[in-house]
């Protein structure tokens, strides 16, 4: 170890160590000179710092085995070949199925609603009675209007 180590007697903490591995003391590269010097003296230390790095390889294996790698890379081959089932290619014989089964059940809709209609067809609008002849008695109106003339013609003379 150099003399002018400050971890001469003390070790980097967890966090710095983490610092260093995640490249964040690159805009320190005197603290970072410091730790890789203690870090190229002190086996203890080195052991912690490629800690992550072991621990990471190990998940990567344990998620990553090469059974499934291999599965995966064969099916992906097998999908870019066009090869296997095309789920997609049901879907247009599913939806014309649909609207074939809405159109009978429409058409069936239909006949039951036309055979409880009564016999005697659509409502009349008009009355089959036929309409009084209001003008017989015309002459009564031709009167009656005279009589009023008279009336009002006295009434504005007074």
């Amino acid at each position: 170890m150099k003399s002018s180590d400050p971890y001469r007697n003390i070790h980097p903490d967890a966090d710095a160590l983490d610092r260093l591995r995640a490249g964040l003391l690159d805009d320190a590269p005197e603290r970072r000179r410091v730790l890789l010097d203690h870090l190229g003296g002190c086996d203890g230390c080195r052991t912690r710092y490629g800690v992550a790095d072991r621990v990471r390889a190990a998940l990567d294996e344990r998620m990553d085995p090469p059974a499934v790698s291999s599965a995966l890379r064969t099916r992906r081959r097998a999908a870019l070949a066009g090869a296997g089932g095309r789920p997609a290619a049901r879907a247009p014989r599913l939806a014309l199925a649909g609207a074939a089964l809405s159109l009978l059940v429409g058409i069936g809709i239909f006949f039951a609603l036309e055979a409880e209609r009564p016999a005697e067809g659509l409502p009349q609008l008009a009355s089959q009675e036929p309409v009084p002849d209001l003008y017989d008695d015309l002459d009564f109106y031709l009167w009656l209007a005279r009589e009023r003339e008279k009336v009002t013609d006295r009434g504005n003379h007074s």
